[in-house]
Protein backbone atom coordinates (compact mmCIF):
# COMPACT_ATOMS: atom_id res chain seq x y z
CA UNK A 1 0.00 0.00 0.00
CA UNK A 2 2.87 2.42 0.81
CA UNK A 3 4.29 1.88 -2.67
CA UNK A 4 0.93 2.82 -4.24
CA UNK A 5 0.66 6.01 -2.18
CA UNK A 6 4.25 6.98 -3.06
CA UNK A 7 3.60 6.29 -6.76
CA UNK A 8 0.45 8.46 -6.81
CA UNK A 9 2.16 11.27 -4.87
CA UNK A 10 4.98 11.22 -7.43
CA UNK A 11 2.48 11.60 -10.26
CA UNK A 12 0.79 14.47 -8.41
CA UNK A 13 4.11 16.27 -7.91
CA UNK A 14 5.04 15.90 -11.58
CA UNK A 15 1.57 17.17 -12.62
CA UNK A 16 2.02 20.26 -10.41
CA UNK A 17 5.46 20.95 -11.86
CA UNK A 18 4.12 20.65 -15.42
CA UNK A 19 1.14 22.89 -14.65
CA UNK A 20 3.46 25.56 -13.25
CA UNK A 21 5.63 25.35 -16.35
CA UNK A 22 2.66 25.76 -18.68
CA UNK A 23 1.62 28.88 -16.78
CA UNK A 24 4.84 30.76 -17.41
CA UNK A 25 3.96 33.84 -19.51
CA UNK A 26 6.19 33.03 -22.49
CA UNK A 27 5.85 29.23 -22.39
CA UNK A 28 3.44 28.96 -25.36
CA UNK A 29 5.40 31.52 -27.38
CA UNK A 30 8.63 29.54 -26.90
CA UNK A 31 7.33 26.61 -28.91
CA UNK A 32 8.74 26.11 -32.39
CA UNK A 33 5.78 26.92 -34.67
CA UNK A 34 7.51 25.10 -37.53
CA UNK A 35 6.74 21.78 -35.79
CA UNK A 36 3.30 22.17 -34.22
CA UNK A 37 0.58 24.71 -33.53
CA UNK A 38 -0.93 24.50 -29.99
CA UNK A 39 -4.25 26.00 -31.22
CA UNK A 40 -4.78 27.53 -27.76
CA UNK A 41 -7.48 29.88 -29.04
CA UNK A 42 -9.57 27.13 -30.68
CA UNK A 43 -12.45 25.03 -29.35
CA UNK A 44 -12.46 21.51 -30.84
CA UNK A 45 -15.77 19.66 -31.25
CA UNK A 46 -15.67 16.04 -32.36
CA UNK A 47 -17.71 12.93 -33.09
CA UNK A 48 -16.25 9.48 -32.40
CA UNK A 49 -16.98 5.88 -33.39
CA UNK A 50 -15.37 3.59 -30.81
CA UNK A 51 -14.70 -0.13 -30.54
CA UNK A 52 -13.37 -1.32 -27.12
CA UNK A 53 -12.24 -4.73 -25.92
CA UNK A 54 -10.76 -6.51 -22.89
CA UNK A 55 -9.29 -9.99 -23.47
CA UNK A 56 -7.16 -12.57 -21.67
CA UNK A 57 -5.27 -15.76 -22.48
CA UNK A 58 -4.06 -18.81 -20.56
CA UNK A 59 -0.68 -19.99 -21.85
CA UNK A 60 0.91 -23.42 -21.42
CA UNK A 61 4.58 -22.93 -22.33
CA UNK A 62 5.35 -26.68 -22.15
CA UNK A 63 2.69 -27.62 -24.71
CA UNK A 64 3.01 -24.31 -26.60
CA UNK A 65 -0.78 -23.90 -26.48
CA UNK A 66 -3.06 -21.01 -25.52
CA UNK A 67 -6.68 -20.59 -24.52
CA UNK A 68 -7.50 -17.20 -26.05
CA UNK A 69 -10.65 -15.70 -24.53
CA UNK A 70 -12.09 -12.68 -26.34
CA UNK A 71 -14.73 -10.22 -25.22
CA UNK A 72 -17.32 -9.35 -27.81
CA UNK A 73 -16.15 -5.89 -28.99
CA UNK A 74 -18.17 -3.07 -27.44
CA UNK A 75 -19.19 -0.58 -30.13
CA UNK A 76 -20.16 2.98 -29.25
CA UNK A 77 -20.74 6.40 -30.76
CA UNK A 78 -19.58 9.45 -28.86
CA UNK A 79 -19.23 13.21 -28.82
CA UNK A 80 -16.43 15.31 -27.36
CA UNK A 81 -14.99 18.76 -26.88
CA UNK A 82 -11.50 20.08 -26.14
CA UNK A 83 -10.27 23.54 -25.17
CA UNK A 84 -6.86 24.45 -23.79
CA UNK A 85 -6.05 21.81 -21.10
CA UNK A 86 -9.60 20.45 -20.85
CA UNK A 87 -10.87 17.54 -22.97
CA UNK A 88 -14.13 15.65 -22.40
CA UNK A 89 -16.04 12.98 -24.32
CA UNK A 90 -19.11 10.81 -23.73
CA UNK A 91 -20.12 7.71 -25.65
CA UNK A 92 -23.24 5.53 -25.94
CA UNK A 93 -22.95 1.79 -26.48
CA UNK A 94 -24.60 0.24 -29.54
CA UNK A 95 -26.36 -3.13 -29.42
CA UNK A 96 -25.36 -5.88 -31.83
CA UNK A 97 -28.36 -8.06 -32.73
CA UNK A 98 -26.09 -10.79 -34.11
CA UNK A 99 -24.22 -11.12 -30.81
CA UNK A 100 -24.03 -14.80 -29.80
CA UNK A 101 -23.15 -13.91 -26.18
CA UNK A 102 -26.50 -12.93 -24.75
CA UNK A 103 -28.28 -12.14 -21.50
CA UNK A 104 -25.32 -11.71 -19.13
CA UNK A 105 -23.07 -9.91 -21.62
CA UNK A 106 -22.31 -6.41 -20.34
CA UNK A 107 -19.47 -3.91 -20.16
CA UNK A 108 -18.68 -0.86 -18.07
CA UNK A 109 -15.71 1.02 -19.44
CA UNK A 110 -14.16 4.25 -18.17
CA UNK A 111 -10.98 5.78 -19.50
CA UNK A 112 -9.48 9.24 -19.19
CA UNK A 113 -6.19 10.61 -20.43
CA UNK A 114 -4.65 13.85 -19.14
CA UNK A 115 -2.26 15.39 -21.67
CA UNK A 116 0.19 18.01 -20.41
CA UNK A 117 3.09 19.47 -22.34
CA UNK A 118 5.62 17.00 -20.94
CA UNK A 119 3.41 14.47 -19.20
CA UNK A 120 0.62 12.08 -20.19
CA UNK A 121 -1.45 10.38 -17.47
CA UNK A 122 -3.73 7.48 -18.37
CA UNK A 123 -6.43 6.16 -16.00
CA UNK A 124 -8.39 3.10 -17.08
CA UNK A 125 -11.10 1.01 -15.45
CA UNK A 126 -13.27 -1.60 -17.13
CA UNK A 127 -15.62 -4.48 -16.29
CA UNK A 128 -16.57 -6.95 -19.03
CA UNK A 129 -18.84 -10.01 -18.86
CA UNK A 130 -19.44 -12.61 -21.56
CA UNK A 131 -16.54 -14.20 -23.47
CA UNK A 132 -15.85 -16.63 -26.30
CA UNK A 133 -12.87 -18.84 -27.05
CA UNK A 134 -11.25 -17.56 -30.25
CA UNK A 135 -9.45 -20.84 -31.02
CA UNK A 136 -12.30 -23.17 -30.03
CA UNK A 137 -11.81 -25.75 -32.81
CA UNK A 138 -8.09 -26.02 -32.05
CA UNK A 139 -8.34 -26.32 -28.28
CA UNK A 140 -11.54 -28.39 -27.79
CA UNK A 141 -11.85 -31.97 -28.99
CA UNK A 142 -14.35 -32.59 -31.83
CA UNK A 143 -15.53 -28.98 -31.82
CA UNK A 144 -17.41 -27.61 -34.86
CA UNK A 145 -15.17 -24.90 -36.35
CA UNK A 146 -18.27 -22.92 -37.43
CA UNK A 147 -19.08 -22.09 -33.80
CA UNK A 148 -17.26 -20.54 -30.86
CA UNK A 149 -17.20 -21.91 -27.34
CA UNK A 150 -18.96 -19.18 -25.32
CA UNK A 151 -18.81 -18.38 -21.60
CA UNK A 152 -21.46 -15.98 -20.32
CA UNK A 153 -20.22 -16.53 -16.75
CA UNK A 154 -16.71 -15.06 -17.24
CA UNK A 155 -16.16 -11.53 -15.92
CA UNK A 156 -12.98 -9.45 -16.10
CA UNK A 157 -12.10 -6.39 -14.07
CA UNK A 158 -9.19 -4.16 -15.07
CA UNK A 159 -7.79 -1.04 -13.42
CA UNK A 160 -4.71 0.84 -14.47
CA UNK A 161 -2.94 4.13 -13.79
CA UNK A 162 0.10 5.08 -15.80
CA UNK A 163 2.17 8.07 -16.76
CA UNK A 164 4.76 8.82 -19.41
CA UNK A 165 7.18 11.72 -19.61
CA UNK A 166 7.85 13.36 -22.99
CA UNK A 167 11.45 14.53 -23.43
CA UNK A 168 11.17 16.44 -26.74
CA UNK A 169 8.09 18.59 -26.10
CA UNK A 170 9.70 21.46 -28.03
CA UNK A 171 9.07 19.68 -31.33
CA UNK A 172 6.74 16.75 -30.67
CA UNK A 173 3.07 17.17 -29.68
CA UNK A 174 1.51 14.44 -27.54
CA UNK A 175 -1.95 15.97 -28.06
CA UNK A 176 -2.18 16.09 -31.84
CA UNK A 177 -3.16 12.57 -32.94
CA UNK A 178 -5.11 11.25 -29.97
CA UNK A 179 -7.08 14.18 -28.49
CA UNK A 180 -7.03 16.46 -31.54
CA UNK A 181 -6.14 19.57 -29.53
CA UNK A 182 -3.03 20.50 -31.52
CA UNK A 183 -1.73 20.38 -35.08
CA UNK A 184 1.59 18.63 -35.73
CA UNK A 185 2.84 20.26 -38.93
CA UNK A 186 6.30 18.72 -39.25
CA UNK A 187 7.78 15.27 -38.61
CA UNK A 188 9.13 14.82 -35.07
CA UNK A 189 9.56 12.25 -32.31
CA UNK A 190 10.51 11.89 -28.67
CA UNK A 191 11.80 9.36 -26.17
CA UNK A 192 9.38 8.46 -23.38
CA UNK A 193 9.79 7.20 -19.81
CA UNK A 194 7.12 6.35 -17.30
CA UNK A 195 5.54 3.97 -14.82
CA UNK A 196 2.28 2.18 -14.15
CA UNK A 197 0.10 0.42 -11.60
CA UNK A 198 -2.09 -2.33 -13.09
CA UNK A 199 -4.63 -4.71 -11.61
CA UNK A 200 -6.29 -7.48 -13.66
CA UNK A 201 -8.88 -9.93 -12.34
CA UNK A 202 -10.80 -12.72 -14.09
CA UNK A 203 -13.47 -14.88 -12.46
CA UNK A 204 -16.05 -17.47 -13.55
CA UNK A 205 -18.59 -19.92 -12.13
CA UNK A 206 -16.61 -22.92 -13.37
CA UNK A 207 -13.10 -23.69 -14.61
CA UNK A 208 -11.63 -21.64 -17.44
CA UNK A 209 -10.27 -24.92 -18.85
CA UNK A 210 -13.02 -26.67 -20.87
CA UNK A 211 -13.81 -30.20 -19.68
CA UNK A 212 -13.21 -31.57 -23.20
CA UNK A 213 -9.97 -29.70 -23.85
CA UNK A 214 -7.94 -31.41 -26.59
CA UNK A 215 -4.96 -32.20 -24.35
CA UNK A 216 -5.91 -33.27 -20.82
CA UNK A 217 -2.43 -32.24 -19.64
CA UNK A 218 -3.06 -28.60 -20.59
CA UNK A 219 -1.97 -26.32 -17.72
CA UNK A 220 -0.89 -29.52 -15.93
CA UNK A 221 -4.56 -30.38 -15.36
CA UNK A 222 -4.97 -27.41 -13.02
CA UNK A 223 -8.65 -26.35 -13.01
CA UNK A 224 -9.20 -22.82 -11.74
CA UNK A 225 -11.97 -20.22 -11.98
CA UNK A 226 -10.27 -17.09 -10.63
CA UNK A 227 -7.07 -15.25 -11.50
CA UNK A 228 -5.71 -11.88 -10.38
CA UNK A 229 -2.60 -9.81 -11.01
CA UNK A 230 -1.44 -6.67 -9.23
CA UNK A 231 1.82 -5.05 -10.29
CA UNK A 232 3.87 -1.85 -10.23
CA UNK A 233 6.36 -1.21 -13.01
CA UNK A 234 8.46 1.18 -15.08
CA UNK A 235 8.51 1.60 -18.86
CA UNK A 236 10.51 3.33 -21.55
CA UNK A 237 9.90 3.88 -25.24
CA UNK A 238 9.53 6.22 -28.18
CA UNK A 239 6.77 8.24 -29.89
CA UNK A 240 6.91 9.49 -33.47
CA UNK A 241 4.71 11.34 -35.94
CA UNK A 242 5.49 11.41 -39.66
CA UNK A 243 3.86 14.36 -41.44
CA UNK A 244 3.41 14.72 -45.19
CA UNK A 245 2.80 18.25 -46.56
CA UNK A 246 1.78 19.52 -43.09
CA UNK A 247 -1.59 17.72 -43.09
CA UNK A 248 -1.38 13.97 -43.65
CA UNK A 249 0.14 12.11 -40.72
CA UNK A 250 1.03 8.71 -39.31
CA UNK A 251 1.92 8.38 -35.63
CA UNK A 252 2.87 5.65 -33.19
CA UNK A 253 4.15 5.24 -29.66
CA UNK A 254 5.56 2.22 -27.84
CA UNK A 255 6.23 1.91 -24.10
CA UNK A 256 7.63 -1.36 -22.80
CA UNK A 257 9.00 -2.36 -19.43
CA UNK A 258 9.19 -4.66 -16.46
CA UNK A 259 6.98 -4.76 -13.40
CA UNK A 260 7.03 -6.62 -10.13
CA UNK A 261 3.75 -8.04 -8.94
CA UNK A 262 1.68 -10.78 -7.40
CA UNK A 263 -0.32 -13.33 -9.39
CA UNK A 264 -2.98 -15.49 -7.72
CA UNK A 265 -4.94 -18.48 -9.03
CA UNK A 266 -7.90 -20.07 -7.24
CA UNK A 267 -8.59 -23.76 -8.04
CA UNK A 268 -12.11 -25.15 -7.91
CA UNK A 269 -11.72 -27.29 -4.78
CA UNK A 270 -8.59 -26.06 -3.03
CA UNK A 271 -6.89 -23.00 -1.56
CA UNK A 272 -5.49 -20.30 -3.80
CA UNK A 273 -1.87 -20.36 -4.92
CA UNK A 274 0.24 -17.26 -5.61
CA UNK A 275 3.65 -16.08 -6.74
CA UNK A 276 5.64 -12.83 -6.77
CA UNK A 277 7.42 -12.43 -10.11
CA UNK A 278 8.81 -9.97 -12.64
CA UNK A 279 6.47 -9.60 -15.60
CA UNK A 280 6.17 -7.73 -18.87
CA UNK A 281 4.10 -4.67 -19.81
CA UNK A 282 3.54 -3.20 -23.29
CA UNK A 283 1.58 -0.01 -24.02
CA UNK A 284 1.33 0.83 -27.70
CA UNK A 285 -0.70 3.14 -29.90
CA UNK A 286 -0.90 4.24 -33.53
CA UNK A 287 -2.87 6.74 -35.59
CA UNK A 288 -3.34 7.93 -39.15
CA UNK A 289 -5.30 10.80 -40.64
CA UNK A 290 -5.57 14.40 -41.81
CA UNK A 291 -5.07 17.43 -39.55
CA UNK A 292 -5.28 21.19 -40.11
CA UNK A 293 -6.08 24.36 -38.18
CA UNK A 294 -9.86 23.84 -38.46
CA UNK A 295 -10.47 20.21 -39.43
CA UNK A 296 -9.33 16.76 -38.30
CA UNK A 297 -10.27 13.26 -39.43
CA UNK A 298 -8.40 10.16 -38.38
CA UNK A 299 -8.24 6.66 -36.99
CA UNK A 300 -6.28 5.62 -33.89
CA UNK A 301 -5.65 2.54 -31.80
CA UNK A 302 -4.38 2.00 -28.24
CA UNK A 303 -3.59 -1.23 -26.39
CA UNK A 304 -2.37 -2.22 -22.91
CA UNK A 305 -0.87 -5.71 -22.63
CA UNK A 306 0.44 -7.54 -19.55
CA UNK A 307 2.02 -10.99 -19.39
CA UNK A 308 2.95 -12.66 -16.12
CA UNK A 309 4.19 -16.06 -14.91
CA UNK A 310 1.52 -18.00 -13.01
CA UNK A 311 2.12 -19.93 -9.75
CA UNK A 312 2.08 -23.12 -11.87
CA UNK A 313 5.60 -23.64 -13.22
CA UNK A 314 6.04 -22.98 -16.98
CA UNK A 315 2.53 -21.51 -17.21
CA UNK A 316 1.57 -17.87 -17.91
CA UNK A 317 -1.38 -15.48 -17.93
CA UNK A 318 -1.86 -12.63 -20.41
CA UNK A 319 -4.23 -9.66 -20.31
CA UNK A 320 -4.96 -7.04 -22.96
CA UNK A 321 -7.38 -4.12 -23.23
CA UNK A 322 -7.73 -1.25 -25.65
CA UNK A 323 -9.79 0.51 -28.25
CA UNK A 324 -10.09 1.44 -31.92
CA UNK A 325 -11.40 4.93 -32.60
CA UNK A 326 -12.53 6.88 -35.68
CA UNK A 327 -12.67 10.64 -35.12
CA UNK A 328 -13.94 13.64 -37.08
CA UNK A 329 -13.40 17.07 -35.52
CA UNK A 330 -14.01 20.73 -36.35
CA UNK A 331 -12.39 23.70 -34.60
CA UNK A 332 -13.88 27.11 -33.82
CA UNK A 333 -11.79 30.14 -32.91
CA UNK A 334 -12.73 31.57 -29.51
CA UNK A 335 -12.62 35.38 -29.08
CA UNK A 336 -10.26 36.76 -26.45
CA UNK A 337 -11.79 36.69 -22.96
CA UNK A 338 -10.94 36.83 -19.30
CA UNK A 339 -10.06 33.62 -17.49
CA UNK A 340 -13.32 31.95 -16.43
CA UNK A 341 -11.74 30.22 -13.42
CA UNK A 342 -10.89 31.75 -10.02
CA UNK A 343 -7.40 33.24 -9.75
CA UNK A 344 -6.32 30.64 -7.17
CA UNK A 345 -6.74 27.76 -9.69
CA UNK A 346 -3.34 27.34 -11.44
CA UNK A 347 -4.76 26.91 -14.96
CA UNK A 348 -6.59 29.11 -17.47
CA UNK A 349 -9.83 28.49 -19.32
Amino acid sequence: MNRIVLFLLSIGWICFANAQQELQPNFSNSKDSLYYDPLAEYLTLKILVINKYSDFEINDALLNQNLVYKSKPSNAIGFGAAYRWLSLSLSLGLKNRSDSIKETKRSIDFQTVIYMRHLTINIYSGIYSGYYLENSAKMIADWDENYNYTRNDITTNTFGVGFSYLFNSEKYSNKSSFVQKEWQKKTAGSFLAGGSIIRNEVRADSSFIPTNVSDSNFYKGFDFNHSSLFKVGVEGGYAFTYVLKEHLFFSFSVLAGLAYGKTKLTPLFDDEVSTMELNFTLINSAGIGYNSKVFFVGFNYTNLFSKTPSPIQDMNMGYSSGKFQLVAAYRFKIPEHKNLLPAWIPVQL
